[in-house]
């Protein structure tokens, strides 16, 4: 036996394989760890021995020198000529895959990131040691040609486990399947899950109101005799023809006799020659030299007696909001909105009758006495910009050598100059100089646009004899060059004599372009956010126009088969064609299914236009139920929704306060947020749910208001989430990247906050919208 073969034989005999020791970590390497035994015997751990990981860390990560470990042993290294243990770092602890069954079980649903990618499929890693696989075929039903099309790396996926091998370490997993389980349940949100006992009856007792609603119609009818004699005799002024014609026979079928004119001039006529109980005035009158405003005016100064209600448009709060200040001014006792509805007509009248005013106004609830925060505006000079300004200004100053930088703004109507944003030295006598800086280089370089380069300011002391905010002695100023006109000036100080290099001068050059750029792309996002009303009517318009029209069409095809019944109806009882006593009933039947048909469009019609144009109008602040705000919503939202084969569902925090808020930003990014998931599921699978949530987090989180926006969506790479609120990023091919960044914009003027709260690959993403609760003093606030 040779030397060599003895030290293996004893080697073996002291160290079995399988055995157990403790060593100590000598030298790191990029193959492994040398370690030494208590006997100073050495021995090696390879990478691969190190832990269970499928992608082995580097040694360093796991391992420092001098650190002590248990290590199995492998065997004898007979490759060197001096013998050496093999050992095991990851064998002397637990096998993750010897009781693999104890935590996972084919059918179980995980959610995990994807580690790798292969032309195979996506990797999971379920925990440290255990790496699944999910196939390429596995991927969704139509499985991909790559799986970079679908899935990448640091995603969240939902799988189902579908094979587990512990003796080949192989677990393989299934998105394909666990999406045909989602789409086999009734309901990806299931609305017995998301109803409590209470939220149960108080759906109860909603249809209950709706089944009483439907019979007050008839019940007001009946009751109206007592109006009809208050008020016989009315004069209704209206230059449309149609609906001066058919207001004229519902007044006359609920027992009123009713005049009409189209011009306010023939009204002041009317008026004059015989007395009447009402007038109903139409505001913006296209015929005749008054509109309804004056004609009421003239009318109730020579009738005192007469009440007078201004008739008009359903835009008319929102784009006229001084008319009801003129109209009350003019003598006028109440509003009503065209369409008229029945109901809004029958409590006006009541409320004309007992005296009362109607202004078609719901009062703001009685608030708790908290002073209210400003709510933010969008503007240029944002908390990012100056930021950024201020950034680029530290480190011109810091490469320049310049004991101050100062970015000056000129005022272009008035040529007012101030300071926008400094670093470096004080300024001294600013707000007494900033009328006089104008008489200064800063007005040249601003609005001349000129360059100032001066190495020595004593040379021409009465050019800078203004510009006493900082002392100096050389200066450098380039006019920066905004969204449209030049407005800016960049300025560098220096107290010393020649300073100012020509190389400062090319450095100072290009810090102006920067920030011509910064707030070039900054007045950008303003006037996008500006045309956000214009983008948003757009964006439903084409929808809702849709659903007007399908509407539109239903009442003329119910027209038509009246006007069919009724010349039936009519020959029959002039003996004309005779029909048979038992058509005539059925043709009476079918009448009254047309009038009910036309009443129940015309009455969605009515609503989906006063939700449209509340949407669209002009902002104020109001106190806000997020509960209303999502109700309006998915009242707009349902017919698009049906149009993607989506479905919208709800469940709403019946404890939520009110808070104070601009409400038409609110119900804008609701409406953005959820027609973007609504568009998103419909593209992922043709048909899917869109869940609308509303939460009070708590009375001591900043944020407390929530809402959730959850749909059965593609998904959004984790990539994707730092970038998806950025101007003309979109993840749809055919998408223009304005949605989420107004929204984004939006939610950040009220001072809340928007982001993706979680987002699984094929299976949907949560946009979550927290604002802050706002609740008004009653002595401050104004509605």
């Amino acid at each position: 036996m040779d030397a060599e073969t003895a030290i293996i034989t004893d080697l073996n005999r002291r160290y079995p394989k399988g055995a157990q020791l403790t060593a100590q970590v000598q030298v790191l390497t990029d193959f492994g760890a040398i370690v030494r035994l208590p006997n100073d015997m050495a021995g090696i751990i390879r990478s691969r021995e190190l832990s269970w990981a499928q992608d082995q860390p580097e040694p360093a990560a796991l391992l420092s020198v001098g650190q002590e470990v248990k290590v199995l042993v492998l065997g004898v290294d007979r490759v060197r000529p001096h013998p050496r243990l093999e050992l095991s770092l990851r064998q002397a602890e637990r096998d993750p895959w010897a009781d693999i069954y104890r935590r996972y079980q084919v059918g179980q649903v995980l959610r995990r990131k994807i580690v790798s990618l292969a032309r195979a499929g996506a990797f999971v890693e379920l925990e440290p040691a255990i790496t699944g696989l999910v196939p390429l075929q596995e991927v969704s039903q139509a499985p991909p040609e790559r799986i970079e099309d679908v899935l990448w790396v640091g995603d969240t996926v939902q799988a189902v486990v579908t094979h587990i091998d512990p003796a080949a370490r192989q677990l393989r997993l299934s998105l394909r399947q666990h999406l045909a389980e989602l789409e086999r349940k009734p309901s990806g949100f299931p609305l017995g899950d998301l109803l409590n006992q209470e939220q149960r009856q108080l759906l109860l007792n909603w249809f209950q109101e709706r089944r009483a609603g439907a019979q007050s119609e008839a019940v007001e009818i009946d009751a109206w005799a007592e109006l009809a004699a208050r008020f016989p005799r009315i004069l209704l002024v209206d230059d449309d023809p149609s609906i001066r014609h058919s207001l004229q026979r519902l007044l006359n079928r609920l027992g009123h006799q009713v005049e009409t004119c189209d011009n306010a001039e023939r009204a002041i006529a009317l008026c004059a020659e015989r007395a009447f109980d009402l007038l109903l005035l139409d505001h913006e009158l296209g015929t005749g030299k008054l509109n309804g405003t004056e004609a009421a005016q003239r009318l109730t100064r020579a009738h005192p007696k007469l009440p007078v209600v201004i008739v008009t448009g359903i835009n008319w709060l929102a784009q006229h909001y001084n008319v009801k200040t003129e109209a009350r001014a003019a003598g006028a006792r109440g509003a009503l909105i065209k369409p008229v509805e029945f109901a809004r007509l029958h409590h006006t009248l009541t409320e004309l009758a007992a005296g009362r005013e109607d202004w078609d106004e719901t009062p703001m609830p009685d608030l708790p006495g908290i002073e209210a925060g400003r709510l933010g505006e969008m503007t240029l000079a944002s908390e990012d910009l100056l930021r950024s300004l201020n950034e680029k200004l530290s480190e011109l100053q810091r490469i320049t050598k310049a004991e101050s930088c100062v970015l000056f703004h000129m005022n272009l109507s008035t040529r007012q100059v101030s300071v926008f944003a400094h670093t470096g030295a004080r300024l001294s006598n600013y707000d007494g100089s900033k009328y006089t800086l104008q008489a200064t280089p800063i007005e040249q370089v601003i609005h001349e646009g000129q360059t100032v380069y001066e190495s020595d300011t004593t040379r021409n002391p009465q050019k800078f004899k203004h510009l006493d905010i900082v002392n100096f002695a050389s200066c450098i100023g380039l006019p920066v060059k905004g969204f449209g006109q030049r407005e800016y000036g960049l300025f560098l100080f220096h107290s010393r004599k020649g300073h100012f290099t020509t190389e400062c001068l090319r450095k100072a050059e290009t810090a102006a372009e920067l920030m011509a750029a910064l707030m070039a792309r900054k007045e950008a996002e303003r006037v996008i956010q500006q045309m956000q009303p214009s983008v948003f009517a757009g964006q439903l318009g084409s929808h809702l126009v849709h659903e007007l029209n399908n509407r539109l069409s239903s009442i003329l095809n119910d027209t038509q088969t009246l006007a069919f019944d009724y010349n039936a109806i009519e020959q029959r009882s002039s003996g004309a064609a005779a029909l048979p006593q038992s058509d005539a009933q059925g043709r009476l039947s079918e009448m009254q299914t047309c009038i009910r048909s036309l009443q129940e469009n015309g009455r969605a019609m009515h609503k989906i236009m006063r939700l449209y144009l509340g949407m669209v109008s002009p902002e104020s602040r109001e106190a806000v139920n997020l509960n209303e705000v999502i109700h309006r919503a998915v009242s707009i939202l349902t017919p698009i929704a049906e149009g993607y084969s989506v479905r919208v569902v709800t469940d709403t925090d019946n404890n939520l306060p009110t808070t104070y808020a601009v409400g038409v930003r609110v119900e804008q990014v609701l409406v953005n947020v959820a027609l973007n998931a609504i568009q998103h599921t419909q593209l992922a699978r043709g048909s899917g749910e869109v869940l609308i949530q509303s939460r009070f987090a708590s009375q001591d989180s900043r944020l407390p208001l929530q809402l959730r926006v959850t749909d059965t969506g593609p998904g959004i790479h984790q990539q994707h989430l730092e970038c998806i609120f950025e101007l003309g990023f979109s993840t749809r091919s055919e998408g223009n990247g304005f949605g989420l960044f107004i929204t984004r914009g939006l939610v950040e003027s009220m001072g809340g906050r928007i982001s993706v709260e979680e987002s699984v690959m094929t299976v949907g993403t949560i946009f979550l919208i927290e604002l802050p609760l706002v609740l008004p003093s009653m002595e401050g606030a104004t509605v």
